[in-house]
């Protein structure tokens, strides 16, 4: 298996970026981390992969993820009708590792709002002597 970070270097080169170019195409300011990637120091975490999916939709994510041959996506199939959306297995992943991000965020605010509660409460009681 082709290491994440070799395949991260070739789709820059493919892109014609250089790895800051590549990360700041992703959104990001810094490249360390990119540079990091590149030399097989570190992998990417889910939110590059997401980044890559997002920028780049073009790129098979099954290559990028399970080494399947192709870089890119298919281009052979012509558009023909408004159908529904297949989502590929990597698009579920991607789609579910969101949803565990979106699922935390909700309940630390959820957290961070019964604690709030708990002080407003508690200053209520404080008036009320």
């Amino acid at each position: 298996m082709v290491p994440v970070g070799e395949k991260i270097k070739a789709l820059a080169k493919a892109k014609d970026l250089s790895i800051p170019q590549f990360a700041k195409a992703l959104g990001y300011e810094r490249a360390d981390n990119f540079y990091s990637i590149a030399s097989g120091r570190s992998k990417p975490g889910w939110e590059i992969i997401e980044a890559i999916a997002r920028t780049f939709p073009d790129v098979n994510l099954d290559w990028l993820l399970r080494d399947d041959p192709e870089m890119f996506k298919s281009q052979t199939v012509a558009y023909q009708s408004p159908a529904p959306t297949v989502v590929s297995e990597p698009g579920i992943e991607l789609l579910q590792v969101e949803l565990r991000g979106k699922q935390a965020q909700l309940e630390e605010k959820e957290k961070r709002l019964a604690d709030k509660d708990k002080i407003i409460e508690l200053l209520e009681k404080a008036l009320n002597r």
